[in-house]
């Protein structure tokens, strides 16, 4: 199958019903490209194949078994391999034994061929995966788990050397789709970060920092009530701060990790849901575009901390700093979410 001839159509997989068969669908019509079934065996399944393997090779999903429905099938006459995929749910009771007692038949009709069974899931899940194929198959070696994220990731390289445009988009739509849904694939700590991390003055800073974002909310409650309503604290996974709002807009500024990453220059920053580029007053100084773990972009104004200066003078001068934009400039507002999009 050359790959001018691939026959994949990923926009399908949006009419499946359950989240879990809209991954696999676009999964296994990427998989219909030779190159990128070659990487998937090898990198995620551990198998090199030769070209007259990767001809024989057929991929399905939906496929029936005695007793089950397993999400996928790779297989030819030397190689049967079983795929169960999971992103929000979980295992059914017993649901992989039907899926192990078929590649068992299979390997006794084929003594000399290879059958695994494998598990796609999110890398979260991957220790009570484990204890479920324990407790349902009685040897938690029994099924290999595959991460989506690991397999997404795995796709994107792909996308870097194939030659068709279209299977490249795709490849790296996966990668974003999986990554919106799932977030960053888990690394280990660099050796800079377990130095920071282990140093005491880090959490003090950032103890100063979130005490900062009180001070403001402080500020903008006792100096402009009347204009701006400054809600209770909210907090969420990896932020914590003040939801603003007024004449019907709102805001949101506080500590957000997912900023300062990728937006940088600070970890207070003022979520300005509104705004538009073509639409900046000349006296603004241009946000900074920040993205979450799930894919979703936005634009935040970073509140600049800045060291031998008396906190409740930084405090009040970014009390200023986001007074100008709630007044000044109204439109940079949300009108639907009051929470920072995380």
């Amino acid at each position: 199958m050359a790959e001018s001839n691939w026959p994949g159509n990923p926009v399908l997989a949006i009419l499946a019903g359950k989240e879990e068969d809209r991954f696999t669908e676009f999964l296994v019509h990427l998989l219909q490209a030779p190159e990128v079934l070659r990487a998937f065996l090898k990198d995620a399944c551990g198998l090199d194949v030769t070209d007259a393997m990767l001809n024989s090779l057929h991929v399905r999903t939906q496929v029936t078994v005695a007793g089950g429905r397993p999400d996928i099938a790779i297989q030819s006459p030397d190689l049967y391999f079983l795929f169960e995929a999971k992103v929000g749910s979980w295992l059914h009771e017993d649901q992989l034994a039907p899926y192990a007692a078929a590649l068992q038949d299979w390997s006794a009709a084929h003594p000399d061929g290879k059958a695994r069974l494998f598990m796609l899931a999110p890398g979260r899940n991957l220790r009570e995966l484990r204890q479920t194929v324990q407790r349902q198959l009685g040897n938690a070696e029994a099924a290999h788990i595959l991460k989506w994220e690991e397999v997404a990731e795995t796709l994107r390289r792909v996308a870097e050397q194939v030659h068709s445009p279209r299977l490249r988009v795709y490849l790296q739509d996966f990668k974003e789709l999986v990554t919106y849904r799932l977030g960053e694939n888990t690394r280990p700590f660099t050796e800079e970060e377990t130095r920071l991390l282990a140093d005491p003055l880090v959490a003090s800073a950032l103890r100063a920092a979130r005490q900062l974002v009180g001070r403001i909310a402080a500020v903008l409650h006792e100096e402009h009530g009347g204009e701006i309503d400054v809600g209770r604290p909210v907090y969420g996974p990896g932020w914590d701060g003040y939801t603003l709002r007024s004449k019907g807009r709102w805001w949101w500024f506080g500590l957000w990790l997912d900023a300062w990453v990728t937006a940088g220059e600070s970890c207070i920053v003022l979520q300005v849901p509104g705004f538009r580029p073509d639409k900046l007053p000349a006296e603004f100084t241009h946000p900074l575009q920040y993205w979450t773990l799930r894919g979703e972009k936005g634009w935040v104004v970073p509140m600049i901390l800045r060291g031998r200066v008396d906190p409740e003078e930084l405090a009040r001068e970014h009390a200023a700093e986001v007074y100008a934009w709630v007044t000044k400039f109204p439109e940079s507002g949300g009108l639907h979410s009051p929470m920072p999009e995380v």
